[in-house]
């Protein structure tokens, strides 16, 4: 049996026994071919590491280091990392007793502690149901996400929204006792939203519950609102290629609704007005034949009958502009019956005057 001694951290020395096919040369790679290299922690109350450090050829200047940390007869941790002092760098890996890991830290808290960022192609979850008659912050810790898979013949507890039987759920928790955010993907094809208040706010099932499922507005789905559906933005406000419907789910123009419209104003553009009927040429109706014309067909002449506004509705513009033309047409009547008045009192005037001469004649 041989025994060789390693300079470890500069200071500690430690002895290692090999036996077997153990090759040592000075001058070429180290062979252990049977055994192992067995690291021994000093008898020491206070911290220590014991463990395989790479230097540079001055060796003093230390790269990194592979080994185990403790503290008197504690072993802390196992570490990889760089550094003077690899052991308490915290730029590597760290591997608790009770199998905790770190990266970047010596002191992780979960199976998988991260002191900065994480890229990956893919995180994968386990799959957990959701229960949802659980309270909110009783399913995932305080400042993590977790996803959830839902299918009713494995639900815990509770409805999905939307009454669907399958769909995904993703859940964001806070500080601790605030705010538990839920998103849920429908198997519908619809996305839902809620959020339950801190543990003392007040929310629309309680203090501290959750508020409400929402519905998320798609491209494909109706729209659902329990409150006030509000649409607001700062340039032009339009649906494009379609009719809107209020009332009613088959609009038959650009703007159907089907009850009564409150407004304070109406704009009909393109109105092109009644002043034909002043025109010398317009062929104005005589007063028989209006009379006539009604007697045959109950309506006014130029204006739809009531049975087919009924059937067919009107044109706002159009028919104002109908309802100006006997307006107009009722003006023309008046002159005229005023002119003929005028006439005929003329006529009464001059008869009065002529049995008045007849009279005094007589007597």
């Amino acid at each position: 049996m041989r025994k060789f001694t390693i300079l470890f951290f500069s200071t500690v020395l430690f002895t290692v026994s090999v036996c077997g096919q153990n090759i040592f040369p000075s001058d070429d790679n180290v062979k252990i071919d049977g055994y192992s290299l067995q690291f021994i922690r000093p008898s020491t109350a206070g911290g220590w590491a014991r463990g395989l450090n790479y230097y540079d050829t001055d060796n003093a200047t230390r790269y990194s280091g592979i080994g185990l940390f403790g503290s008197g007869a504690e072993a802390r941790y196992f570490y990889i990392a760089h550094g003077t002092y690899p052991y308490s760098s915290k730029l590597g890996l760290y591997i608790l007793s009770d199998g905790k890991v770190g990266i970047g830290t010596t002191n992780p808290n979960e199976e998988l502690e991260v002191n900065g960022n994480v890229v990956a192609n893919q995180y994968k979850f386990k799959t957990v149901y959701y229960d949802f008659s659980a309270s909110p912050r009783t399913q995932l810790e305080s400042m993590s996400l977790k996803l959830f898979d839902d299918y009713n013949v494995h639900r815990p507890g509770g409805e999905a929204p939307g009454g669907n039987n399958y769909g995904t759920l993703l859940s964001i928790y806070g500080r601790v006792n605030h705010w538990e955010h839920n998103l849920y993907f429908g198997a519908n094809k619809r996305l839902y939203f809620r959020t339950s208040t801190w543990t003392g706010g007040s929310s629309e099932n309680g203090t501290g519950e959750f508020n409400d499922w929402r519905t998320i507005l798609d491209s494909k789905s109706s729209v659902e609102s329990s409150g006030n559906l509000k649409i607001t933005g700062t340039g032009d406000h339009y649906i494009a290629s379609g009719n809107i419907g209020i009332g009613t789910t088959t609009p038959d123009y650009k703007l159907t609704v089907d009850g009564t419209i409150g407004c304070e104003e109406v704009i009909v553009e393109n109105i092109v007005g009644a002043d034909f009927v002043f025109e010398e040429e317009y062929d104005l109706r005589s007063l028989n034949e209006v009379e006539e014309f009604i007697k045959t067909n109950k309506h006014l002449p130029e204006v739809a009958s009531a049975k087919d506004m009924e059937e067919n509705g009107i044109d706002i513009g159009e028919f104002q502009i109908q309802l100006l033309q006997k307006i107009e047409e009722l003006t023309l009547y008046v002159i005229e019956l005023k002119k003929e008045n005028d006439e005929q009192r003329q006529i009464n005037a001059e008869q009065t005057q002529l049995i008045k001469k007849l009279i005094e004649n007589t007597k």
